[in-house]
């Protein structure tokens, strides 16, 4: 099926003529009168009536006239219809994000596009689950970590930094650390960013890693 003989077909039956049509669509004349013959030929019945004065549509015309012209323009509306859509981002946005990254990072962000885009939505899945994004019709999430093997689009958006701190009563009754294996002699709260089970210290291209057992909090 070829939409341009449909749509030259449709102009011409609309201008009243195959002269009127070719100005319409800056095309030649030729050109016109070529479509509408490869599209009788392709349907196997004859459309239009020609006469040196004018044009008549046959039966079989005026009854693929009506049907192809609503169609055309339904697919007309349709692509209206999608200009709108792509021009400015509207409906649900459901996106997976950790509860601490979606509380503190995601409050002044999702005010922004409050603002920006009134027509979207958004609905924030904060949980430390890994949904399964297609099956679970989510759209996008936010993760932290290294990635994994996935078809699915990443793009990085930040770096977490993360530091030791102690505090000064602590450090008046215990002598500080003075290399990071020393750590694994003091009690910590030991948190594990990003799926890590220790913590790494680098300078230059040295490296030290300290694990806890028991003496962890």
């Amino acid at each position: 099926m070829d939409f341009n003989q449909i749509a030259v077909f449709i102009k011409v039956v609309q201008a009243g003529s195959f002269s009127a049509a070719a100005r319409q669509l800056s095309l030649p004349v030729s050109t016109v009168s070529h479509r509408v013959a490869m599209l009788e030929k392709r349907l196997g019945i004859t459309l239009l009536q020609r006469t040196t004065r004018r044009l008549h549509l046959t039966e079989a015309g005026q009854i693929y006239f009506q049907h192809a012209s609503a169609g055309l323009g339904q697919l007309l509306d349709a692509e209206a219809a999608i200009k709108v859509v792509a021009a400015e981002p509207c409906g649900l946005l459901r996106v997976s994000v950790l509860p601490d990254l979606g509380e503190q990072l995601l409050a002044s962000i999702l005010l922004e596009i409050r603002d920006r885009w009134p027509r979207l939505q958004v609905e924030l899945l904060l949980t430390h689950r890994r949904m399964d994004l297609v099956s679970e019709g989510v759209d996008a999430a936010i993760r932290a970590g290294e990635l994994e093997d996935s078809s699915l689009v990443a793009r990085k958006v930040g770096t977490a930094r993360w530091a030791v701190f102690t505090s000064p009563g602590y450090l008046a009754t215990t002598p500080a650390p003075e290399t990071p294996e020393q750590l694994c002699q003091h009690p910590c709260l030991q948190f594990t960013p990003m799926g890590k089970t220790a913590w790494a210290f680098s300078r230059g291209r040295s490296m030290s890693r300290c694990r806890w057992a028991s003496k962890s909090w």
